[in-house]
């Protein structure tokens, strides 16, 4: 008998030894997989029943409500709306699939298979060599990773799925935002200060501490302006396509009870950097050649002699060619910064008008009225035979 059983458990072992685990991770963020990463909104969003390319024996296929937005691929990952019906149909000739685990954007996915979700990463266990994942979106947003656990020597006959939440990490008390810059990608974090309001637009807010700091909070909201959100409540810290730090609310926002005062801080165009991403501020003596665009473009400046872009993304009327100090907010994509225009101010050509009107051979000023002998680039006057033309050089 005892001969018998340490047989048998000499074969259990061989068994186990013979089986292989594989793990496949489809990675949205870094790969395709067959569909194109889409830059603009107006871009197409993927067909109903779309396979994306097959992975170590895998297929991953992309359904939604026919009519309904479903899917798109975007710089963060693989975006998915809400109201369209989603679904995945997983597949797997390589073995059995014995694990999904997903990592998404914080509030997009709330249900899977009529399970309750929350957070950023869920896992699905299973014993199918076909699962079907029907996802309920909350809100729209990326699905970052999904990482298949397969054992080649399953039947892959099993039914049903047990979904599950991994544990929670205990939220960071944070200070200040430089402690919350500190911390790694999808840290949870307590908000234990003050913060003033710098800039608002629909979920997006821009803040600023008492250090000078600005981090980019998202939630819902009815914030102005100069309102000061009070401290201790729940976000998760984010690093936005690997560029731009914002804090992902957890529940609700506490109601602004005081007012600060934030004035933007001045800069020259010297100063400019993707360092200075999320900070509201305003750029000195931006002169523009012709008139700026009132549609959602990207344009640019000079400010002294630097080129800088801008973008009007947020439809601002335009104004014609001169010089302005602009309010913008800093942006950073694919790490070189823009500036999102808030307002302009018109600015006066100081000292043009003090200018000698020279004949004969062409003299140039700067802006300023300051003499060039060799202008470069950038925008001068020029004056010659007793009249002065503005001219880019």
């Amino acid at each position: 008998m005892k001969k018998l059983l340490l047989s048998i458990a000499v074969l259990a072992s061989a068994a186990m030894a013979n089986a292989e685990i594989k793990t496949v991770v489809y990675d949205f963020k870094a790969e395709t997989y067959g569909l194109n990463r889409e830059t603009e909104n107006s871009g197409p969003y993927i067909d109903n029943g779309t396979k994306l390319t097959e992975t170590d024996g895998t297929v991953i296929t992309l359904n939604k409500t026919e009519g309904k937005n479903g899917w798109r691929l975007w710089s963060d990952g693989l975006r998915i709306y809400k109201n369209s019906g989603t679904s995945m149909n997983i597949t797997s000739t390589a073995g059995a699939i014995t694990k999904v685990a997903f990592s998404f954007k914080s509030g997009v996915i709330s249900q899977v298979n009529g399970s309750t979700v929350s957070g950023t990463e869920f896992e699905v266990k299973c014993d199918t060599k076909d699962l079907n994942l029907e996802l309920n979106v909350a809100n729209n947003g990326a699905i970052y990773t999904v990482t298949l656990t397969l054992d080649t020597d399953a039947s892959g006959n099993g039914s049903g799925t047990e979904v599950e939440e991994p544990d929670a990490p205990e939220p960071i008390p944070a200070s200040s935002i430089k402690d919350i810059l500190a911390q790694a990608d999808n840290t949870p974090v307590v908000v234990e200060f003050p913060l003033t309001v710098a800039f608002v637009s629909y979920n997006n807010i821009f803040c600023v501490d008492a250090a000078g700091d600005f981090i980019q909070v998202y939630g819902k909201n009815s914030y102005q302006e100069n309102d000061v959100i009070p401290a201790d409540w729940n976000a998760t810290y984010k690093l936005y396509n690997g560029a731009t730090p914002e804090l992902e609310v957890t529940g609700t926002l506490p109601a602004a009870t005081e007012q600060g005062d934030f004035t933007p801080k001045a800069v020259t165009a010297k100063d400019l950097s993707a360092d200075l991403v999320n900070n509201v501020l305003v750029v000195k003596n931006v002169t523009f050649a012709e008139a700026t665009p009132a549609t959602k473009d990207n344009f640019d400046g000079v400010s002294d002699g630097v080129t800088v872009s801008f973008r009007n993304n947020y439809t601002k009327e335009s104004v014609p060619a001169g010089t302005y100090d602009v309010k913008g907010l800093v942006n950073v994509y694919q790490g070189a910064y823009q500036i999102y225009v808030l307002d302009y101010t018109k600015v006066d050509a100081s000292g043009v008008n003090e200018i000698a009107y020279d004949n004969g051979e062409a003299v140039y000023f700067n802006l300023q009225g300051v003499k060039v002998a060799n202008p470069e680039k950038g925008i001068f006057v020029r004056v010659q035979n007793g009249k002065a033309t503005k001219v880019m050089m």
